[in-house]
């Protein structure tokens, strides 16, 4: 009886029908990084369902799984890191809930091969991309529209009144920079969906968005860098030194141009001047006291770490009586791993980073390009934030990430 129900399970899930079904979850997923942790927890249950599908309907999970680690370094890395931070356990000065807790954060990094597992060809890793892209486009209209001054009772997010609908003003410039870097490497694929007009309409009404409406520092100067990478690309070498002058040109004529922007910059003398006097109460002084007391821990166990969820406590600890502030993680990505994980964490998150460089030389042009520039985000989001960490953030990265690695060449292993 058990025989046959595994059989007739295996029937029912090995059809074109649930084929279609995974890539459906996979789309759903991918558009709903753009709309908040709530949404994105909802999918993000329905996508390892379809995983488990996808398992069973292949029937060769060991193979495949040894195929991805063999062919994708990044991949390799990720379980490294993650079963490193799962033996921290073992000396975390922080309890067993709160490092279950922040385990599970670390576990987003598993969208990156589950993502590159479920979609199987270069045509699905499109159609994510497609719905991908179509979420954040949803996102921008839905930002205009609360500029315009209508009514959005669909906004769930408490920065609804800065015109971020779905998410954070840290989030949303960001999220929006990679949907424009992507698009912008992919142009020639979604002028044949929606028409040249339609393509460059997008482009320039986020690159406005982020620019004038936006209040998000990161977001601002990630779309510079992006900026100053595509246009790297699109000249010829011999003219290439000319770039290097661009970031700041753009800088210059967007202080003059957008209040937002040259407001946001002249607070950064003021906030470092602040915490100098001992003061830290601004957004800027909150990171310089997290990394300076993040330095402290690390110079106390530097090579094996405080443990997996110990950020925290250990802030508490080196602060030694002092007032602080309360705080979950350091605002920065490399002094988390290095304090969580010691110096064996923080070399396997930059692994994971080169191993995304390394990764996208097997890509075409166009997804090495979208690729490199992600990581190129990614790491400079990395200095002032945690985005791996991030509820909705994370996701938003790692889908992408996973999405293009689908143009590999070694998809075509993967999916005989």
């Amino acid at each position: 009886m058990i025989l046959d129900f595994h059989q007739r399970t295996q029937k029912l899930i090995a059809s074109p029908f649930a084929e279609k079904w995974i890539l459906i979850a996979t789309c759903l997923f991918a558009f709903s990084v753009s709309l908040g942790v709530a949404v994105v927890s909802i999918s993000t249950l329905f996508l390892l369902i379809c995983l488990l599908c996808s398992v069973i309907y292949r029937g060769k999970i060991f193979s495949d799984t040894a195929v991805t680690i063999r062919t994708n370094f990044t991949v390799s890395f990720i379980f490294i890191a993650l079963i490193w931070f799962l033996i921290s356990f073992f000396w975390t000065i922080s309890d067993y809930k709160l490092g279950l807790e922040e385990l599970v954060r670390y576990c987003r990094l598993l969208i990156i091969p589950i993502v590159y597992f479920l979609i199987r060809t270069p045509s699905h890793g499109l159609k994510v991309i497609h719905v991908w892209i179509l979420g954040q486009v949803f996102v921008i209209f839905n930002s205009y529209w609360l500029w315009f001054g209508f009514p959005a009772p669909w906004a769930t997010s408490y920065y609804a009144y800065a015109y971020a609908p779905f998410t954070t003003t840290l989030e949303q410039p960001i999220m929006s920079t990679l949907m424009v870097a992507v698009l912008w490497f992919y142009r020639s694929d979604f002028k044949s969906l929606w028409g040249n007009f339609a393509v460059y309409l997008v482009l320039l009404v986020t690159v406005l968005n982020v620019f004038f409406l936006m209040v998000g520092r990161s977001g601002m100067l990630s779309m510079i860098l992006f900026i100053s990478l595509s246009a790297w690309w699109s000249i010829k070498p011999k003219f290439r030194w000319a770039v290097l002058i661009l970031p700041f040109m753009i800088f210059g004529l967007l202080y003059l141009s957008s209040p937002k922007f040259s407001e946001k910059i002249q607070r950064i003398p003021y906030e470092i001047s602040e915490y100098q006097n001992g003061r830290v109460e601004t957004s800027q002084a909150f990171r310089l006291d997290f990394w300076h007391r993040s330095v402290q821990a690390i110079e106390k166990r530097p090579i094996l770490g405080f443990g997996i969820g110990s950020w925290r406590l250990a802030y508490k600890l080196v602060l030694n009586g002092e007032v602080g502030v309360k705080a979950d993680s350091p605002h920065q990505q490399f002094l988390l791993w290095w304090v969580e994980g010691g110096v064996i964490g923080f070399v396997l998150l930059l692994c994971i980073y080169v191993s995304i460089y390394l990764d996208s030389l097997c890509l075409e042009n166009k997804a090495r390009y979208s690729l490199i520039t992600v990581l190129g985000i990614l790491f400079f989001t990395s200095l002032m934030n945690c985005p791996l960490q991030g509820a909705g953030m994370s996701e938003f990265f790692c889908v992408i990430i996973g999405g293009l690695m689908a143009f590999s060449k070694t998809n075509a292993m993967r999916s005989q």
